[in-house]
């Protein structure tokens, strides 16, 4: 949740920028202290997610691939507007670390992210 200042990844994200968030771990919603440490067991190759843009500055997308891609193929959520919250349920494959990124894209807009993590496969 990048409204919260102590996760690891905060603030609104940018048009054109990208950012790995790490979906190993189980955190508490508001400190974002780790709560189960490797909830999402090493070997793991993919998760099912719910993704939500929050606070949006205008129309733009993003896109969720795995850590380590160097770029993006499809949207994963689009928003039309400002002041918008839309969210969107998703499956990625992850990175060998467990990691997964976020491309926010060419349109006008900012927007929070939040990412929560609901299965996965080995």
């Amino acid at each position: 949740d990048s409204r919260r200042t102590a996760y690891p990844v905060n603030g609104l994200r940018a048009r054109l920028t990208s950012f790995v968030i790490p979906v190993h771990d189980s955190r508490d919603t508001l400190s974002g202290a780790v709560i189960t440490p490797d909830v999402v067991p090493v070997g793991a190759t993919a998760v099912s997610f719910n993704v939500t843009a929050v606070g949006t500055t205008g129309a733009n997308f993003l896109a969720v691939t795995p850590g380590d891609a160097a770029t993006n193929n499809a949207s994963t959520l689009n928003w039309w507007a400002a002041s918008q919250s839309i969210a969107n349920s998703s499956i990625s494959t992850l990175d060998s670390s467990r990691q997964v990124k976020v491309f926010i894209g060419s349109g006008a807009g900012s927007t929070h992210v939040i990412i929560d993590i609901q299965g996965y496969w080995m």
